[in-house]
């Protein structure tokens, strides 16, 4: 989801529930949808959470951030600007992009090729192109004749613009695993035993590092989850 797609569903949120917790149903209830657990609310919950324009509280529980209300009244075109480049830098994937080219945005096929690198399901990649630059677009309108986000150069030259090859992955259904993915580092694949005889897996990159622990431990807690924990 766009930021600006974000933006507008995290005001109907505040417009709501201002800035008081509120369980996922009713998060998801207040932007249009019937409840938490279906594919489109749990989409858009998540991308809230990965902008920052809502923070966790608690077991289960959403609130506004303190940020979202600070655009909703900023007098000065000056504060929003600094909020909205704040959001868009805040998913980590984006903020890998804006650093490695450093202001300098290169072809769509170029990204596209470096996030399969970094473990994208090609469609998935073109995706988050996709959403980036369009979300690069609406900060940039709203800024004005400040400095945009990216010049819109070409990184590559047409001749240099690798080729992309799509790779394989790992699809693991009741037990029948597929074509096991290519990547350039040795992984370990290992179970985790759940409440309720449920299994998860959890794919370590060999070598794993302290600060790659940190990453998925971050990760998880954006996950959308039941708040409702069931006996096993």
């Amino acid at each position: 989801m766009s930021l600006e797609d974000a933006l507008s569903k995290a005001l109907q949120f505040y417009d709501a529930n201002h800035l008081h917790p509120v369980a996922n149903d009713a998060a998801a209830q207040s932007m249009g949808y019937a409840g938490a657990n279906n594919g489109a609310s749990l989409s858009t919950l998540a991308a809230l959470k990965y902008y920052g324009l809502v923070d966790r509280v608690g077991n289960g529980k959403l609130a506004a951030s303190k940020d979202l209300e600070t655009y909703r009244y900023a007098p000065s075109a000056t504060e929003r600007k600094k909020i909205l480049r704040k959001w868009l830098l805040n998913p980590q994937i984006f903020e890998e992009i804006y650093q490695k080219y450093d202001g300098h945005l290169p072809s769509d096929a170029a990204v596209k090729y470096d996030l399969i690198q970094m473990g994208f399901i090609p469609d998935k990649a073109e995706i988050c192109v996709k959403t980036f630059k369009d979300s690069i677009s609406f900060v940039d309108a709203k800024a004005g004749d400040d400095e945009a986000i990216f010049s819109q150069g070409e990184y590559y030259s047409p001749a240099e613009t690798p080729e992309i090859k799509e790779p394989k992955h790992t699809i693991a259904v009741q037990g029948q695993t597929h074509q096991p993915p290519s990547l350039s580092t040795e992984t370990d694949r290992i179970p985790v035993r759940l409440q309720g005889g449920r299994r998860a897996w959890l794919e370590i990159p060999i070598p794993f590092y302290s600060s790659d622990k940190e990453i998925i431990k971050k990760q998880i807690e954006l996950l959308i989850t039941d708040d409702d924990d069931k006996p096993s």
